[in-house]
């Protein structure tokens, strides 16, 4: 798997987690809701900035979105 495609699966499901949609999600990020879309499609480059942006509002650190599965860390989460 990509990175890309890592760090996009990683996004959404955090995203979801945290009951946003992607529309608030992006105004609240301060970010395009298109280009959101697109990172976690895994189609756009991510630059640090933004990664502690998304991280930022999800609550968890940078590097728990570049690792792969930690998308099912929220699944979890979200069980408890």
């Amino acid at each position: 798997m990509s990175v890309k495609t890592m760090v996009g699966k990683n996004v959404r499901a955090f995203r979801k987690h945290t009951g946003l949609g992607q529309e608030e999600f992006a105004s609240i990020a301060g970010l395009n809701r298109s280009w959101l879309a697109a990172v976690e499609r895994g189609e756009v480059n991510v630059t640090i900035e933004s990664l502690e942006r998304i991280a930022a509002i999800i609550g968890v650190p940078v590097n728990v979105l570049l690792i792969e599965g930690a998308d099912k860390w929220s699944q979890v989460a979200r069980h408890k």
